[in-house]
């Protein structure tokens, strides 16, 4: 499993699983999540430009953002279902887990070497961009008004 944007971390289960089948690569930001907070409408602009003609510097924001976004954390297949399952249930109308407790709520430890396992408090140990946390921050307050 090469990947380039492999953050180093790498699930409990994962290092203690023997079939080599039965892991994958999970995509730590969720991509696709992601891409919809740069279409929101305060982050358009930045990303796609006002009048839909991209320019360099938006194309460039856009570019530089794709490693960030690609960066994978070494998990079971069955980790990768649990947290492929909380972001179905969002878009079913289910509560949204945020990206920095999303392993914490699929009950997944995090291992990386020369730093060891993290803990709870630890969360998510990757940056997550700004214009993410603040989308994810409007669709939590907008839950606690439901």
């Amino acid at each position: 499993m090469n990947n380039t944007n492999f953050t180093g971390y790498i699930s409990k289960n994962y290092l203690n699983s023997k079939t080599k089948n039965k892991k994958t690569n999970d995509h730590a930001l969720k991509p696709e999540f992601c891409f919809k907070a740069m279409l929101h409408p305060k982050n358009f602009n930045t990303y796609f430009g006002g009048d839909y003609s991209i320019s360099n510097e938006c194309f460039k924001k856009f570019y530089d953002t794709l490693p960030i976004l690609n960066q994978t954390i070494k998990v079971t297949k069955e980790e990768n279902k649990k947290l492929s399952e909380q972001s179905k249930n969002y878009y079913r109308g289910g509560k949204y887990i945020p990206i920095r407790v999303s392993y914490i709520d699929a009950n997944i430890t995090l291992f990386k070497e020369g730093i060891g396992y993290c803990n709870k408090k630890d969360l998510l140990p990757i940056t997550i961009p700004k214009y993410v946390e603040d989308y994810e921050q409007n669709i939590i307050e907008r839950e606690e008004v439901k």
